[in-house]
């Protein structure tokens, strides 16, 4: 059967959009996909002491809002816009994480003889943590900032009802060098530094009080 111009011209634009989208779907399969990037918080360490700190410290389970317990990590667009970014993500979940970096930092701070999660030995005293807002805010026309809020409790834990020694709300916000993900890590590692300086700090004048007003 003879095909008329019209036909044939059908034909060859279909045969051109096929190798088209061959040639397309072939770059897209030996492009490689992206991958996923981990990262871990290491804030400044605390500054040396001469001596040892006493009493037992315990941490407890971090509680994290729902918004911000996820791994990825979560950029703030607008006034009630975040976003997750899948490819950019903590190493480890955030309660979990901020737990063990509570442990070792406030261990190297020496503020007290022992610091950890455990239950034994018998602890003098209940850190409990709770993690508000975790975010790169994207919205600020001088550029990203990280943005960290930490709530903490100091407990008595020789008390009967476990006394509240003190509760505080640690606010901060750092510029990042840049939109990328490195920027922003670095940008809340400062931000956390400048928490547990402060909490340190806290923590020294809390427990001094407390057992000057027990004597």
């Amino acid at each position: 059967m003879t095909r008329s111009p019209a036909t044939r011209g059908i034909a060859v634009l279909a045969l051109a959009a096929a190798g088209l989208a061959a040639g397309c779907l072939g770059d897209l399969l030996q492009r490689p996909a992206p991958e996923r990037h981990f990262f871990r918080l290491q804030p400044p360490a605390p500054p040396a002491v001469a001596a040892r700190g006493s009493g037992v410290l315990r941490v407890e389970r971090v509680r994290v809002a729902p918004s911000f317990a996820e791994q990825s990590f979560v950029y703030r667009t607008g006034e009630s816009r975040y976003e997750s970014d899948f490819y950019h993500a903590f190493f480890a979940p955030p309660d979990l994480a901020l737990r063990q970096l509570l442990i070792d930092w406030l261990g190297t701070a020496s503020l007290f003889s022992t610091v950890s999660s455990a239950s034994r030995p018998a602890p003098d005293w209940l850190l409990d943590a709770e993690l508000q807002q975790l975010y790169g805010d994207r919205r600020a026309a001088g550029g990203p900032r990280a943005v960290l809020e930490l709530r903490m409790r100091l407990l008595d834990a020789h008390s009967p009802e476990r006394e509240l020694v003190f509760e505080k709300l640690y606010a901060v916000s750092e510029p990042a060098a840049d939109p990328s993900a490195d920027a922003l890590v670095a940008a809340w590692e400062r931000a956390l530094g400048r928490t547990l300086g402060e909490l340190a700090d806290d923590l020294r004048g809390a427990t001094a009080a407390r057992r000057t007003g027990k004597r």
